[in-house]
């Protein structure tokens, strides 16, 4: 390996327990002698439907479009034999469709993280601060509760309903078309003649026409065609967002940061009150990012960059939320994998290396 790059979302590296995807610290390629750039990313899931989480309402708005585009053109220019662009098919460009706004959109948000070329514990701190800051904008305001998001989540919630009754419908259609199609070429193969049988081709219809063996090939495929029509609507059932309850879970999540919040700052007062160390001193840094987002914004110095407000809601999807099976809390700072799931151990904030390379 001589070059490699890297973007890392929130998504594969937060606290998933047995079902952690693994990151691979750039310290470890070390031993490949390779060029290894790392970079941490917002939340960003690639398989999300337009109108998804209420967000990207337009297929060409979906934030994963803007890190597909950067590694085509990693790999482009690393010298990897991809197609290039000039030489693409209409499903090609329809796949790399993106919207100019929202490489605008992206471009200024990342103006606001300050994040640049820092080690990776301190990108994940840049971004991380300002999601607490939008999240907190919206609980306090009561727009998470009963803002835009819920509104947009449960809209498209009954667009989505209605397409899988759609799709229901179509999957009975199809079953009894592969049914047919497959009784067809059933009685076919039965009713053929022989190979070693003195009558083949002896009639211009039926099982011993010279064109019988052709027939059959035909409802073979026929048979084959209507099976990969049933697999693909039900491919596209399978994938169809079910968010019908998505706007309780997300309260649910929100009610817990506050919670998570109110245990932090008990424990600091209780610590002030024990004439002990205070904690707030000794909190790693990303729970230093957290209380301050909801302090600035329970003193009336909080998020109010309508860009960086308008990113969030429109683009970046709460994947705990939508996943919710697994043990993540929304205050958990996201766990950094070295290799399988081997972690990165947390050190005491006062170390100055590990605090660089952790969250």
């Amino acid at each position: 390996m001589n070059s490699a790059a890297r973007d890392i979302a929130a998504n594969e590296v937060k606290n998933l327990t047995d079902r952690a995807l693994p990151h691979w610290h750039v310290k470890l390629f070390i031993v490949f002698r390779s060029t290894f750039k790392e970079k941490f990313l917002t939340w960003v899931d690639w398989g999300y439907r337009p109108g998804e989480g209420g967000k990207n309402e337009a297929a060409e708005t979906k934030l994963g479009l803007v890190f597909l585009w950067k590694m085509y053109s990693f790999a482009l220019s690393a010298g990897v034999p991809l197609l290039a662009e000039n030489a693409w098919k209409p499903e090609n460009k329809s796949d790399f469709q993106i919207s100019k706004k929202l490489i605008a959109d992206y471009a200024y948000y990342l103006s606001k993280t300050g994040a640049g070329n820092l080690p990776v514990g301190e990108q994940i701190r840049a971004h991380m601060k300002l999601y607490y800051q939008w999240r907190f904008h919206l609980i306090n305001r009561g727009l998470a509760k009963n803002g835009v998001e819920k509104k947009k989540i449960e809209k498209n919630a009954a667009n989505f309903a209605d397409e899988q009754r759609k799709i229901n419908s179509e999957i009975i259609e199809l079953k009894q078309k592969r049914f047919d199609a497959e009784r067809k070429l059933y009685s076919m193969e039965k009713a053929k003649a022989p190979a070693e049988s003195p009558w083949k081709y002896i009639t211009k219809t039926g099982p011993f026409a010279k064109d019988y063996p052709e027939k059959i090939e035909t409802a073979r495929q026929e048979a084959a065609e209507a099976l990969d029509n049933l697999r693909r609507a039900e491919a596209r059932l399978l994938t169809l967002p079910k968010e019908t309850g998505l706007p309780a879970v997300i309260e649910t999540y929100d009610q817990q940061l506050l919670k998570d919040v109110a245990d932090i700052l008990t424990r600091d007062s209780n610590s002030v009150k024990n004439n002990v160390i205070r904690s707030r001193e000794t909190l790693r840094p990303h729970y230093k990012i957290l209380l301050e987002a909801y302090e600035n914004e329970r003193d009336g110095k909080g998020l109010t960059d309508p860009g960086i407000i308008a990113f969030f809601d429109n683009y970046v999807h709460n994947s705990l939320a939508a996943f919710a099976m697994d043990a993540t809390l929304p205050s958990d700072p996201r766990i950094v994998y070295v290799g399988a799931n081997n972690r990165l151990l947390y050190a005491h904030s006062n170390d100055s290396y590990n605090v660089r390379v952790t969250a």
